[in-house]
Parts: C-alpha cells; structure tokens; sequence
C-alpha cells in the first residue's frame, strides 16, 4: 500500500473507532477500563520518588511514555504533565515495573512499548524548598483492546519539603535544555526545531509561581517591607499629612463614650489605614499576577510612562500643582465618618487616605513600580503593607501615648522642604526607568556619563535648597539653618562627591541597580587600572553573534550571546557551559554582576574552566531569520530577548533573573541552579561542583 493511501486508511479507521466506541453499549469509556492511584516515597533529604499506578482492565493495555518512534506517527503514549515546576526539578526518566512489552503495530510498521496488567511507573524528583507544597498535574494517553480511547486522569501528591542548603537549587537534574534550542543544541540550524520528548515532558508545565517567587530569598522581600515602610514614615511629615495629626489624635482624646473607648477606636483608626492601602496592593496582586507584572515592568512603553509619572510627582513637589482626587470622593468619605463608633472611624481613616494622596502618591507610586519586577507575586501587598504599617502605626501610639505628641516637631515651612527634597530623590529615581528602553532597543541616548551627570546636577541643586541658596514659590524665607538640616547638606554633597568618579569609570557598586552599565561609559579612565587582575585574556572559538551591541559585566570577560554557540565552543575547548540568564532591566542581576560576579576568584575560576553564554531575557532586537524558534502555538520567535526566555522558561520552568546554570555539551544540568543569592562563598563552591561534575565525564 503507498503511503498516502495507507494515512488515509489509518484516520478512516480511527473515526470508525471513536463511533464505535460512542455507539456501542458494550464498550464503556476510558474510565472503566484503566484506574489510577498515586503515592509518594522520600528517597533522601531532598529527592522524593512520585509514584503512579495504573490497574488496566484484563484483555487491554497501555502504552508507555517512552516510544521509539517519532511523536505523533503511531498511537498516543502517556504522557505527564506538572502545573508548575517551581518547587522541584525531574531527576531523570520514568522507570517502569514491570518492563513494557515491546510489539510490531502493522499499521504503524513501527515498534510499540505496552503495559497490561498493572504496571506502576516512578519519576524521581529533586526538590528545592523546605516548605512543604502540593504537586499537581495531569496523566493522559490511550489504552487499546480492539478499539483505542484516549484517557486522562488528575493527580496531586502532598510533598514535605526539602533540608536544603541554599548554595544552589535543583541539584542532580540530569534534564537537558537541548530540547529548547532545537534537538542538538551544538549543531547549526537547530534552533527552528523543537525535541519531541521535551515538548511531552514539558507540556502543561506553567510559570514558576511569580516568575520563580518561590525561590525569591526571604531577606529580599524583608528589606522591600523595611523600606516601603521608611517611605510610610516619610509621608507622615508632608504638609497633607502632618498638621491632621493633632486634629485626628484629639478626637479619640475628647472622644464622648470616654477615654477608654477612644483609645480602642484610636487603634482601630491605625488598623483600618493598614486595612485599606494593604487591599490596594491585594488588589494589584489578584489582577495583574506575575506574568503580567514582569511584562509591565520590561516593556518600553510603561517604562517611558513611569519615568513620566515620575516627573509629574517631583512637579507636584516643587509646588507646580496638587495632586487631588475628585472632591466627592473626599466628601462622601467624610460624611460618613460622623456616624461615630467602628464605622465611622473606618471612614476617618478612607477620608486620611485621599485627603493625603497628594502627598503620598508619589511613595505609593514608587512602591508599586519596584513592586513589579517579577521576582515575587507577594511583593505589591507586602510593599503596602510595609507602608500602611509605617503611616497608620503613629496615628494609633500619637492617641494611646499623648505625652509624645510634646516631641513632635511643630507644623512650619520645615514640610514643604521635606516635599521639596523627595522631589529631587523622586526625579532622579525615575530617571532609572529610562534606562530600559534605551538599553532594550540600544538607542544609545543615555550613557552612563550623561546619567550621572544629571544626577550630579540634581543632587548639588538639592544641597544649594537645603542651604537656602533659592527657593520655590511656596517656601518660607530660611534665616538659618538648623543641626538636622546641616547634617543633611553634608550628607547630599558627600553623595555629589561620590557619584563624580562614577563619570570617569569607578564601579559604584552600590547604586549599579539604579544606573546603566559601565560599558556605556564615553570615557572609562578605569581601564587597564585592575588592582587585581584575574587570568589571561579569553580566547573564544569564533566572533560571538550580537557582540557588537551586547556586553558581559566586565571588559576582560568574553563570553556567547546565543547558547548554540556557547556549547559549540565548549565542544572544542572540552569545557562545561555557564549560562547567565540576565536583563537590560534586571537591577538583581546588576547587584549580582557588580558583587558576586565580578569576584576576582569568580572571575578566575569562570575564566579558566568555563565557556560563558550570557543570554538577555528582555532584549527587543530581532535576531536573524536562521535563528527564531517556534512558540508552541506555532508562531515564530523573533527577537533575542523572547528566544533566551523561551529557553529559559521550556527548561527551567521559570522566568525569573538572574539565573545561573551550568550544563554539558548535551545540555545536562550539573549543579542545579542559581539564583538572586549574593553569598560569594556559596557560588564559588557552586561553580567548583559543576566544573568537578563535569571533568568526572569528561576528563
């Protein structure tokens, strides 16, 4: 029979099975003919084996996940799919008991693996936290008697957790990532193809929760809560804020139903400021979620709209305008706060908040802006919470302890220059957002130098007004200044200093989250200047694709932009490969490339024993024809940001960066992952257990 003839026989039958089946009473569904049961074993500290059992119905069989013949030209295998892989990683392959029985399927003319009976399979894991967590998934395939019907089934297994030591997450996966560069991730053109297995093995897998919020260090949304709750503080003493004080603490003072009251509903009062800013960041929590809050935060559009929100603050904090909500809004609040008792004091505390939006907005906005970096779906209610704790807190203690209120500072022209000072800081960390577009589509309008140079400009401006040298139009005259204010002009002038040397090529490791990198600079003084230089210059195998525009964080470092090439030289040089998944945007991975990274044992070590791919998530230019990949929707992935986060996502199961990996030249994870960790000691005995891994292999 020729072939064309053969395939359409074959969809003939298969209809003539799927009516059979449908029609015929004897025959009963899936369900009837193949139960399922699952049970979870701990191996050791942080592997656990996942265990599925099959009971198939005498006179049918299953066909196994694993089949010789390409995807899609014979019957359906099974297939198993996770709905996210966040807190675990696959260790190698399905075992099977018993073993399968292997046939020749005259229609296919291809051989098949089957099970009857019942067969149990077992996937081994690797697990990456110590919290314990639900996986869940679903298990689908086809059984066959004389007919065939397609299955699926749903399974949840409870996990306790992992003792993990936090140098690095999944280890031991012995997946591939050659799968999402197209088959053989060394060899030229694969990068249209996909592998059929890692599709199977991939298929249904979702985001890490929050673009890997899973892993997101505790510390990292500690110091989000600290400083969202400084900037709570702040807003206290803004001129919309601070002169209600007195007013708001009286009320519960002289409260009618008596002293004792007041003081329960005073406390009441602060808690209902936490209750309504912190459903504000809920709010944007449940309607945007991770996914959507990373493509916000990297795209150029909402970026130009930040830094212009930005602006249109600091302009509202020289006193160009008020920022004001409608006045209904305003009215209708207050009204309902003279009902008195629970009710009205929640409504005193909605009044507070819109009357002071003006003011706050601003530290609101900036929250929320930082809050959408992707790392962690929890960051904009934690950010509001930290907020409304460090602006509603004082309000309850100001009423339950009035002796502080003799402490207070007195209502003056000291609040319009606190205004006036978070403009400045406001205009300049909004100029951060600037750097995204700029650096994503490499226009090249705002180097280093002409950064910091503004910077230098704002923040001299900013110590001349806290000297009194001019004012804005709604200032009071300054006859002299005052120790605090003194101690603040020493503080922005030293900043001034500091920054300077930055123009000329100092690192300035501590602000490289908030400024373009250093290879921007026009003129870089510090070249050739290491005091501590590492190893020879690197000779790679070939000029890397995308060099001419794209850099790795230090001059002397050489490294591929595209994977394929990376493995390509690794082949030849007998070397693993160190994948640095990294953003324009991405101020952890900056932190991360100015500290850890640029280690000089780090720097050496990398140097030596690895070849470096250094892959840009959020980059918008278009990569060559030969090198787009097909999405599995069957359209194509153009530029070189959305390629390197198909591969980082199809693998690793996430989207999140920084995020390290080093592999083999078949792709072979060798010491799991790395992530926004900034312990030198742990990445150096990381990197020293994937070269040690690797030369076991290959010596």
């Amino acid at each position: 029979m020729n072939t064309p003839a053969k395939w359409y026989l074959l969809a003939v039958v298969m209809l003539v099975h799927s009516f059979v089946i449908t029609a015929q009473p004897g025959k009963k569904a899936a369900a009837d003919n193949i139960r399922w049961s699952y049970s979870v074993q701990q191996a050791s500290d942080n592997e656990y084996d996942l265990i599925f059992r099959a009971d198939v119905a005498p006179n049918w069989h299953l066909y196994g996940p694993y089949q010789e013949y390409k995807f899609g030209a014979g019957p359906l295998p099974m297939e198993i799919a996770y709905d996210s892989k966040a807190n675990f990683s696959l260790k190698g392959k399905i075992k099977s008991s018993p073993k399968p029985e292997r046939i020749y399927d005259e229609i296919f003319e291809v051989y098949i693996n089957q099970f009857a009976g019942k067969p149990v399979f077992t996937q081994r894991i690797v697990v990456n936290t110590e919290t314990p967590f639900v996986i869940k998934g679903s298990l689908s395939g086809q059984i066959c008697e004389d007919l065939c019907v397609p299955f699926e089934d749903r399974f949840e297994f409870q996990i306790k957790g992992a003792k993990v030591t936090g140098e690095a997450t999944n280890p031991g996966d012995t997946g591939t990532v050659a799968s999402a560069i197209g088959g053989n991730a060394a060899g030229p053109g694969n990068a249209n193809g996909t592998s059929e297995m890692a599709d199977q093995q991939t298929k249904g897998d979702n985001l890490a929760d929050a673009g890997g919020a899973g892993k997101e260090k505790d510390s990292s949304l500690l110091g989000f809560f600290l400083a969202a709750l400084l900037l709570g503080i702040a807003g206290i003493f803004t001129p919309c804020v601070f002169p209600m004080i007195p007013m708001n603490i009286a009320f519960f003072l002289n409260y009618r139903g008596g002293r004792a009251k007041g003081k329960f509903l005073a406390v009441f009062y602060g808690l209902s400021i936490i209750f309504i800013y912190s459903v504000i960041g809920l709010l944007i929590t449940v309607i945007f979620g991770a996914e959507a809050m990373n493509n916000i935060v990297t795209h150029w559009v909402t970026n130009v709209i930040f830094f212009l929100v930005f602006v249109v603050f600091a302009a509202s904090f020289f006193g160009a305008f008020e920022l004001v909500l409608p006045s209904k809004w305003v009215n209708k609040a207050d009204s309902q706060a003279d009902r008195g008792g629970l009710f009205g004091t929640f409504f005193m505390a909605l009044t507070l908040v819109l009357v002071s939006f003006s003011c706050t907005a601003a530290f609101i906005g900036t929250i929320l802006v930082e809050a959408a970096d992707g790392t962690s779906l929890l960051k904009p209610f934690i950010g509001m919470l930290g907020f409304s704790v460090g602006f509603g807190v004082p309000f309850a203690l100001l009423a339950l302890f009035p002796s502080l209120m003799q402490k207070m500072p007195k209502a003056g022209g000291w609040m319009n220059a606190v205004k006036v000072v978070f403009g400045f800081v406001i205009l300049a960390f909004g100029m951060k957002f600037l750097i995204i577009p700029d650096q994503t589509y490499h226009l090249g309008l705002l180097n280093r130098d002409i950064y910091l140079s503004i910077w230098v400009v704002l923040f001299t401006l900013m110590g001349l007004y806290l000297l009194g040298k001019f004012k804005f139009h709604h200032d009071t005259d300054t006859q002299h200044i005052g120790f605090f204010r003194l101690l603040l002009v020493i503080a922005t002038f030293s900043f001034v200093v500091y920054l300077i040397p930055g123009i000329f090529g100092a690192d300035l490791t501590r602000l490289s989250s908030l400024l373009p990198p250093k290879s921007t600079l026009s003129l870089d003084l510090s070249k050739g200047t290491s005091a501590a230089p590492v190893t020879d210059e690197v000779v790679l195998c070939g000029e890397p694709t995308y060099s001419d525009f794209l850099h790795l964080w230090k001059e002397d470092m050489k490294g591929y932009f595209v994977l394929e090439e990376a493995i390509a030289c690794a082949k030849e040089k007998n070397k693993p490969v160190f994948v640095d998944f990294t953003g324009h945007g991405c101020s952890n991975c900056k932190v991360m490339e100015q500290t850890v990274l640029s280690d000089p044992r780090v720097m050496e070590m990398l140097k030596k024993n690895f070849i470096i791919a250094s892959l840009y998530t959020d980059d918008r230019k278009e990569a060559p024809q030969d090198k787009w990949i097909k999405a599995k929707d069957g359209s194509d992935i153009k530029t070189i940001g959305r390629i390197n986060k198909h591969i980082q996502e199809t693998r690793f199961g996430t989207i999140a960066t920084p995020l390290y990996v080093i592999i083999d030249h078949e792709g072979n994870m060798l010491s799991g992952t790395w992530q926004n960790d900034k312990n030198t000691e742990g990445f150096i005995a990381f990197l020293d257990e994937g070269f040690k891994k690797f030369r076991e292999n290959n010596p």
